[in-house]
């Protein structure tokens, strides 16, 4: 069964009577004479009105009719009065009131596995309905995201449970499942609509140099506000669930996010936000610090315990020297960069490569060599920026190390930071094969992204392995490197090649952002916006997927700043 969905006049119409009968139901004769008059909408098999307060769920109800407007004002006057969900809604929560309208457009019937995961269902996308005889229950989409379901079985269970059934009785014949597709409008008691699809806008402005400002701003924000006395971030939130997960402190983490609010304070021209972002980046830089020991490399930190020992990471020590050494917080930190500069350094094997751990001089640590060697190099990288000598000798051999390194086994983890690296010694003249080796690493990893043609939602998304994520931010940033190093080289061709991958790049990556057009579904909104969804399918948000989006977006908006030069105006609107 499919029906048409409602005109743009006809969603706005079924708005505005929820809101007229919300509020004629607490203020007796308030707009009875102003029922909304509007063509005929016909009715739908399902039409339900959820209420949500300060971010959580207050109230939802289907209403019955002959058409779509009397099922709104139904199902209103029903959820008014719902009480499953805590105490009923009163004047008071007027203020903050949010009117969600599901409409349910079709729905087709599924035959799952024996375990229920064998149905074809996105989260966020589908809901579920049940029915065996007189018993009947349904999900909408947003139940999937906003309870602690994780499995397709898992949430007919529940939805069992609600029809009145055993919680394994979906597994009989005698029950037939129905995968559903839902319109679904939201809107708060004044002003127009929106429309989401996932709890996502599927309208999205172009890509400007405005809103990407706002996103490195609402990033650093966020991990601002998710800093606790000690100088740690909090590593994970579901924004929806207001549930969080802290656990052993991830140094490397907490490094790179200390960087990520470093390099914000630079770009940053508001004096209030400059401050929290240098504050909160020397804050956590400190209590890393205090993790500090001596070691057979010079200076090691401790993380917490794997396997009931301390270990010390590469890249602690490589993300905190791009922490300190950027020019807002160096002036404090300066001696303890020289040491750690010196640190990795003495870190470097006689055959280019770096040992992954600082604690031990063991030669067995070939898992890391994706990630720590190339944020140290970074770190090396901007120290021969700075001016320090004797950079030029560790690095050159690593350069023939690590480019047959990746010859050898591609890895998406492996580009970032080296693509970052290597692009600043090429502007320095380190070596007049490293822009190849920039431009091949970052031509293998365009094979990845989706186009927008081929999927509206997903593309300009990477799909490595599985769904497109939040790494969409750490590809995409690779490319604005790889875009300013042929910007450097002067070939505008494979430039302007790279800048579109990037602005549909960093499309995708403004999808996975937490928004105000989320702050009703986010009890704690005043912390979660800001934050960054693993995928499409999430609101599971991580610091470390923050920390990429902050320093993607600087890096994009000094691209733009870079081309601006030549081109006025930039390639940003």
């Amino acid at each position: 069964m499919k029906q048409m969905g409602p005109s743009s006049m006809q969603k706005q119409a079924l708005i505005e009577e929820a809101r007229r009968v919300l509020l004629s139901e607490f203020a007796p004769g308030h707009a009875r004479n102003s029922e909304i008059t509007t063509n005929y909408i016909p009715p739908y098999e399902v039409l339900n009105v959820t209420l949500r307060c300060d971010g959580r769920l207050r109230a939802s109800k289907s209403g019955r009719g002959g058409d779509a407007i009397t099922q709104v004002r139904a199902a209103m006057r029903r959820a008014v009065r719902d009480t499953r969900f805590g105490a009923r809604i009163v004047a008071r929560d007027l203020d903050n009131l949010h009117i969600e309208i599901w409409i349910e457009i079709f729905r087709e019937k599924v035959a799952p596995s024996d375990d229920g995961n064998g149905i074809p269902f996105l989260f966020g996308i589908h809901g579920l309905e049940v029915v065996q005889g007189g018993a009947r229950a349904y999900y909408k989409p947003s139940v999937a995201l906003t309870t602690a379901s994780k499995t397709v079985s898992e949430l007919l269970a529940t939805l069992c449970i609600k029809a009145g059934l055993p919680p394994a009785q979906w597994q009989m014949p005698s029950v037939t499942i129905y995968r559903t597709y839902w319109l679904h409008l939201t809107s708060g008691c004044a002003g127009p609509y929106q429309e989401l699809i996932g709890l996502r806008s599927p309208k999205m402005e172009a890509i400007s140099q405005k809103n990407i400002t706002e996103m490195f701003r609402n990033g650093s924000d966020y991990l601002t506000n998710v800093q606790d006395a000690n100088g740690w971030y909090l590593y994970e939130e579901n924004a929806l669930r207001d549930t969080y997960r802290d656990g052993p402190v991830n140094l490397v983490r907490m490094a790179g996010c200390a960087y990520s609010l470093s390099i914000a304070a630079n770009l940053e021209t508001k004096v209030d936000s400059r401050r929290r972002y240098y504050e909160s980046s020397v804050r956590c830089s400190n209590a890393i610090l205090g993790r500090a020991v001596d070691g057979p490399f010079g200076l090691m930190i401790l993380d917490e315990p794997e396997n009931g020992r301390k270990v010390a990471k590469l890249g602690i020590v490589a993300l905190l020297s791009l922490a300190i050494g950027q020019r807002t917080v160096l002036g404090q930190f300066s001696p303890v960069f020289d040491t750690l500069i010196k640190t990795l350094i003495a870190a470097q094997r006689s055959n280019g490569s770096f040992r992954c751990r600082l604690d031990t001089d063991t030669d067995n640590d070939d898992a890391g060599q994706d990630y720590y060697p190339g944020q140290a190099l970074l770190a090396l990288a901007l120290a021969a920026q700075l001016g320090y000598r004797g950079i030029r000798e560790a690095v050159l051999p690593a350069f023939s190390y690590y480019r047959a390194h990746f010859s050898r086994r591609p890895n998406s983890g492996f580009i970032l930071w080296q693509v970052d690296a290597w692009t600043r010694f090429a502007m320095l003249g380190y070596h007049q094969d490293i822009p190849k080796f920039v431009f091949l690493m970052i031509e293998w990893i365009l094979k990845f992204q989706i186009s927008k043609e081929r999927d509206s939602r997903t593309g300009g998304g990477f799909r490595i392995n599985g769904r497109p994520t939040i790494a969409t931010s750490v590809y995409t940033e690779a490319i604005v490197r790889g875009a300013q190093l042929a910007q450097f080289e002067k070939d505008f061709v494979r430039r302007d090649r790279y800048l579109e991958a990037i602005v549909d790049g960093i499309a995708f990556c403004r999808t996975l952002m937490v928004s105000s057009e989320h702050r009703p579904f986010v009890s704690r909104s005043r912390i979660g916006v800001g934050g960054v969804t693993g995928n499409l399918e999430t609101f599971d948000v991580r610091c470390d997927n923050v920390q990429h989006l902050i320093t993607m977006a600087i890096a994009a908006l000094e691209l733009h700043r870079e081309i601006s030069v030549e081109q006025p105006g930039g390639w940003l609107s």
